[in-house]
């Protein structure tokens, strides 16, 4: 096992076990087995997923403990951070593309569960991303930097503490999760494949809820 992957696993055992007191189960998403085959073709992109499990270890250190870590990040990498707000602003626009075409997507699924991935879940996800905007944006200036990074840090404390960190997002994770997983539904899949990307969406939706919750979670963060 490699070190970003033991690290991201620490990081998860003390998030679950230790810093948060909301309840949440973070290894249940609805518990529920796909009705989709397995794609052909290569697996779900587990080296890419590693990395990015490394960046973000560090990242959540260094915007809880270390604002000032965060504040430097911004400033020595203008070009990474750049990128990043382009792909989330085209993110918004992709998934508000959506929104205005929701009641095109044929769903032979439940359609309570339809309807309320249609008006609120996907509604939730664009506020979230529009907020990641926002604070990409304050976060470049290096005058305004440290602040964002404060504020984050003492929020991310806060939720914790208080015991409601996740709650929202996790119950319209497993929402989504499980009517992708259960039924064919051209909404739920439209808005994984925005968030990962086709392929990945395909070998997501051919999962259980449980494996696949975790992996549409993390592109649900408002972080």
């Amino acid at each position: 096992m490699g070190i970003f992957s033991k690290l991201s696993k620490e990081k998860i055992r003390l998030d679950r076990d230790v810093f948060d007191s909301n309840g949440v189960d973070m290894h249940s998403w609805g518990d529920v087995q796909s009705i989709h085959p397995s794609p052909t073709r290569s697996g779900f992109n587990t080296h890419h997923r590693t990395l990015k499990d490394g960046a973000q270890l560090a990242s959540s250190v260094a915007g809880v403990l270390l604002p000032p870590v965060g504040m430097a990040k911004n400033a020595i990498n203008p070009v990474l951070a750049a990128k990043s707000l382009r792909s989330t602003v085209h993110h918004v626009k992709g998934l508000k593309k959506i929104k205005s075409a929701v009641r095109s997507f044929q769903c032979d699924g439940d359609q309570v569960v339809h309807q309320t991935i249609a008006s609120v879940v996907l509604p939730a996800i664009i506020m979230k991303k529009e907020k990641k905007v926002r604070k990409k944006c304050t976060a470049s200036t290096v005058v305004l930097s440290p602040l964002v990074s404060l504020e984050e840090g003492a929020r991310s404390v806060y939720k914790r503490a208080t015991g409601t960190r996740s709650k929202q997002r996790h119950f319209h994770c497993e929402i989504l999760t499980t009517h992708l997983v259960l039924c064919h539904c051209g909404l739920a899949e439209a808005i994984v494949t925005e968030l990962w990307g086709e392929e990945e969406m395909t070998h997501l939706r051919a999962m259980s809820s449980n494996e696949a919750g975790p992996h549409i979670f993390e592109k649900m963060s408002s972080m």
